[in-house]
């Protein structure tokens, strides 16, 4: 399942919280609203030079960033990477980011998160519990996944709070995958909320 691929590379990429000004950003067959601080992978260049500004020219950061980016569009299962550019955003090494796919999908909704859920069980960087509950967006239908998430980049452990939310649209499962540190996590937590609701097809 593309759940794995969300989370894995949600990994690479600290943070401000909710911003008064919002942004639509258009993916492939759906939109949704971000923080005018964040950018997706179209603004490739200013995803980067903001990374290289913040990080003090930090080449080790520049180059995951830009190995994120690049992995975000060899896959076709990636409908949208953005990240939180404020400038708070990148003293910690990390990004507050979104992730968005789709994948193929004959489940309905009920299926599909228990099928999601034996395999998150199964994934050696996911930290238990995961919490799941059904919510209803205008969108539509949806499954909210929270936990944790526990990687290891340049040698160092780097804990994850992730929140996604699932939706089953037309024969396809679209999952937004926010990404934030434990620490910001209850800070971020109406900005996601808030751009999830957002979510248009």
């Amino acid at each position: 399942m593309a759940l794995v691929l969300l989370a894995t590379l949600a990994a690479v990429a600290a943070p401000a919280g909710a911003q008064p000004d919002w942004e639509r950003h258009q993916g492939g067959g759906f939109s949704l609203e971000l923080p005018a601080s964040w950018a997706d992978q179209k603004d490739r260049a200013r995803l980067l030079r903001e990374v290289r500004r913040l990080s003090g020219d930090d080449p080790t950061l520049a180059a995951l960033m830009d190995n994120l980016l690049a992995a975000g569009n060899a896959n076709v299962a990636v409908k949208m990477i953005a990240f939180d550019l404020a400038p708070s955003s990148l003293r910690n090494g990390f990004a507050t980011n979104l992730n968005v796919v789709s994948e193929r999908t004959a489940l309905p909704l009920a299926a599909w998160r228990r099928e999601a859920l034996k395999q998150l069980a199964q994934v050696d960087f996911v930290v238990q519990p995961i919490w799941w509950r059904m919510v209803t967006l205008p969108a539509g239908k949806a499954v909210r996944l929270n936990y944790k998430a526990r990687f290891k980049v340049g040698g160092k452990r780097l804990d994850t709070a992730i929140m996604q939310y699932a939706l089953v649209k037309n024969g396809a499962a679209v999952i937004l995958t926010y990404t934030t540190l434990p620490k910001l996590e209850k800070g971020y937590r109406a900005t996601f909320e808030r751009s999830a609701r957002s979510l248009r097809f």
